[in-house]
């Protein structure tokens, strides 16, 4: 996504990604557009300071700017951590 689409959606998350699994990822429903996003990235854990492992996603959505007089809904899917319990980590 380069950075006149993320100005025009109103996207400021530098994570956020369009979702490639969808042919059309900005979609015009009739009485809303429907943006599907991804946001992924390397999280450590707060406690013991490891990488996190990825642990499914989450779909959130959001109410965007409008456009074209539509409201806009974000559908953002969100990725998940868990950190393995260790010694270390009890967390």
């Amino acid at each position: 996504m380069d950075n006149s689409t993320k100005i025009m959606l109103g996207i400021k998350d530098s994570h956020l990604e369009l979702d490639q699994n969808f042919t059309e990822p900005v979609e015009d429903q009739g009485d809303r557009i429907v943006v599907h996003l991804v946001q992924s990235y390397q999280m450590t854990c707060p406690y013991c300071g490891k990488t996190m492992q990825k642990n499914g996603m989450r779909e959130v959505h959001c109410l965007g700017p409008a456009l074209n007089y539509k409201p806009t809904i974000w559908s953002i899917k969100k990725q998940k951590y868990l950190c393995k319990p260790s010694k270390s980590c009890p967390q």
